[in-house]
């Protein structure tokens, strides 16, 4: 296409608004998902005297349910909204690591953070990275690498974040926070994606 078809028809300026919103959605469900949980496994193993593969698999439960969870709500996010497949998301994310923290048993770990992962943040991550691929005519490139540098800063700094709240308050006061700001954060910011 040349230059002057372009300036006819000019990308519209809200796509910056959806990749700003995206990198820190991601940066919230990916970081809460794939590092966060690491802080916890000596605090869970000094309460419950579980081995720490046990504890690990809890990680791993939510890491497969992230991978699964994207390939299934991808193709969910072909047959409806990308705003309403991410508040549904960020819903079912927050809610089950905020219960995470009542948890008693290892299965329920393992249930709570298999939905967080496969409903949660499955829910996001694939159809955010499509729908700010889809914003772009020229450019998608840095708009993806944007997008998917938040989830890369929230895989560092979530994990940094508990830990320093693990030693003031506790693991299970901890396990409330991530819970409540991907309620508080995420929702109002999925009203923001079209």
């Amino acid at each position: 296409m040349s230059h002057s078809a372009n300036s006819l028809h000019p990308e519209p300026v809200y796509r910056w608004v959806i990749v700003i919103s995206s990198a820190i959605m991601l940066a919230i469900a990916i970081g809460i998902m794939v590092n966060s949980f690491s802080v916890f496994f000596i605090p869970l193993n000094d309460e419950f005297g579980w081995q720490r593969g046990s504890v690990s698999a809890i990680n791993f439960a939510g890491l497969m349910g992230l991978a699964l969870g994207g390939v299934v709500m991808g193709r969910i996010a072909d047959h409806t909204t990308t705003r309403r497949i991410c508040l549904a998301g960020a819903l079912i994310l927050g809610l089950c690591i905020l219960a995470s923290a009542w948890a008693q048993e290892l299965w329920q770990f393992y249930t709570l953070f298999f939905l967080a992962g496969f409903m949660g943040a499955g829910a996001l991550f694939t159809p955010l990275i499509a729908n700010v691929g889809n914003w772009f005519k020229v450019g998608s490139g840095l708009a993806l690498g944007i997008a998917t540098a938040g989830q890369a800063l929230g895989q560092g700094g979530v994990p940094f974040g508990t830990a320093v709240m693990i030693g003031t308050v506790g693991w299970r006061n901890t396990l409330i926070w991530p819970g409540v700001i991907a309620l508080v954060t995420l929702i109002p910011l999925t009203m923001l994606i079209r």
